[in-house]
């Protein structure tokens, strides 16, 4: 069961092998996300990359 997550956001110029399935071009500004969640005893469960273009970037935070 995933108990944490750590996001990092950062921003780079996109790749003709990143851009062309996701439709940007190369050079294009993409938004990098890594993700590792945690188990409660902070073991990782998972790790993510994800890239999108920067200029349909949206960010949303719930804190509970």
């Amino acid at each position: 069961m995933v108990a944490s997550a750590q996001e990092t956001l950062s921003a780079e110029a996109g790749s003709a092998t990143n851009g062309r399935p996701l439709g940007f071009a190369a050079g294009a500004a993409v938004i990098v996300i890594q993700r590792v969640a945690l188990s409660a005893d902070r073991q990782p469960l998972e790790w993510r990359q994800s890239r999108g273009s920067a200029s349909e970037f949206r960010d949303q935070v719930e804190i509970r």
